[in-house]
């Protein structure tokens, strides 16, 4: 939380750090509720943008923030095609749970632990009138792309911005965050055109900023960010 609001008072942080908590925890319960009972309710009016996305061929890039996996099911309902892009959790019994209550409600995964393969299953599912959806703000040793994020020097996924250019397909960043009324919306960025990656992910970088900078309770990584970033570009 301090990485959000560094000069904020150790009051205000270890406030902001329970709402962190609580939100995350709302999160969770309302994902697997609405998985069960959808209820398009409790989603505000989709953005005209979101249509476009019925088309498919689009890189949506988002970040561990708002309610992503419930984002998940909202495209689905939807009638938006994709699929997700994911890195293995570290933890086993974690990734086979998630793996199973995606499969359990529709939502299609690939791993990038599939080797390089993957790009041409990327571009496959691109081709065939999908959309792709991965998370960026966790990087690992051997995928890694620096940016700028807030005052401190981050270690994004470069993933993403290869594919995009690599494909030369946009990257959308999208984001699906709970509102003060207790609704969901999703949000889009400004599209990132293929280009030099690190410019890309800068660009991105600036998108998901703005995001944190309205829903701070909302980016759920429950770890010493910093560190883990520094560790990753040291």
């Amino acid at each position: 939380m301090g990485i959000l609001q560094p000069q904020a008072p150790a009051r205000d942080l270890r406030r902001l750090t329970k709402l962190c908590y609580h939100s995350y925890l709302r999160g969770v319960a309302e994902f697997w509720h609405y998985a069960a009972h959808y209820d398009a309710s409790v989603v505000e009016p989709a953005e005209e943008e979101m249509e476009v996305l019925k088309k498919g061929g689009h890189i949506l890039l988002s970040s561990h923030v708002g309610n992503w996996e419930l984002g998940g099911l909202y495209l689905k309902h939807r009638g938006v095609p994709f699929v997700v892009i994911s890195q293995p959790e570290e933890d086993p019994y974690v990734e086979r749970q998630r793996q199973e209550a995606r499969a359990r409600f529709g939502i299609p995964t690939l791993l990038i632990a599939e080797g390089e393969g993957i790009l041409f299953k990327v571009r496959e599912r691109l081709e065939g009138g999908d959309n792709i959806i991965l998370l960026a703000d966790r990087a690992f040793a051997k995928d890694f792309i620096p940016v700028r994020l807030f005052d401190f020097q981050a270690a994004f996924l470069r993933t993403p911005f290869q594919m995009s250019r690599w494909l030369q397909k946009p990257v959308l960043p999208m984001f699906f965050m709970k509102e003060p009324s207790g609704r969901y919306r999703g949000y889009h960025g400004e599209p990132i055109l293929p280009d030099v990656p690190d410019r890309m992910a800068q660009a991105y970088a600036g998108e998901l900023e703005k995001v944190l900078r309205r829903f701070p309770w909302q980016w759920y990584n429950f770890f010493d960010y910093a560190a883990h970033c520094r560790k990753i570009l040291a």
